[in-house]
């Protein structure tokens, strides 16, 4: 039993990761969701009460599902994700990627992102931003000559515009690497996810 006051054995990647994959799959099982979230069903527990509490997801018999506040939230947040096949670029068996509008300006060398990556259980983490039309790495070295195929997979796949950031979570599993790349893109959103003001949003 944990002790009083001690702090939740959940970080708010998590809670975002749960919000995204109870999107996915339309209807999610608790059982299913701490797999893909790799935390205990009782963590998971907590995760769900949080989004539940906050008007987010509806929980039933049958399982959890999105609330029309909860796709609110998820269409005014900057984001758009997605498992990608990297060529030269990928460090790991898995690869998770996450366009956000706008938000290179708050990212400075990458590191960062990456060692909240890393902290979250993923093997790293790599942040590109959109300058011209063109990726490149936060100290503004080009994709181009050696990872151009994977600029060209990314720039297709996510159609990045000036200042947009796109960050690569990368995993030894999909779920290591879906979780590391939330925990990276949660270090750099402007706007505090999940707050009480933006959840009260109808």
């Amino acid at each position: 039993m944990a002790r009083r006051g001690a702090p939740p054995a959940y970080e708010t990647h998590h809670v975002l990761a749960a919000l995204y994959a109870v999107q996915d799959e339309s209807r999610i099982g608790r059982k299913e969701l701490a797999r893909r979230l790799l935390i205990g069903e009782g963590t998971c527990r907590g995760v769900v009460e949080v989004l539940r509490g906050r008007g987010l997801v509806s929980v039933s018999k049958s399982g959890i599902t999105l609330s029309r506040k909860g796709k609110y939230l998820i269409d005014s947040l900057p984001f758009a994700q997605a498992q990608v096949e990297l060529i030269a670029l990928g460090l790991s068996d898995y690869a998770y990627a996450i366009a956000m509008r706008d938000h290179a300006r708050f990212v400075r060398t990458g590191i960062e992102q990456r060692d909240d990556a890393v902290k979250a259980g993923a093997v790293g983490a790599t942040s590109l931003v959109c300058e011209k039309g063109r990726l490149h790495f936060p100290d503004h070295t080009p994709l181009a000559g050696q990872f151009e195929e994977d600029e060209a997979l990314l720039i297709a796949g996510f159609r990045p515009m000036e200042g947009d950031l796109i960050i690569i979570g990368y995993g030894r599993t999909e779920e290591s690497a879906r979780l590391g790349a939330f925990a990276a893109a949660v270090g750099v959103i402007y706007t505090p996810i999940l707050s009480e003001e933006t959840c009260a949003k109808d």
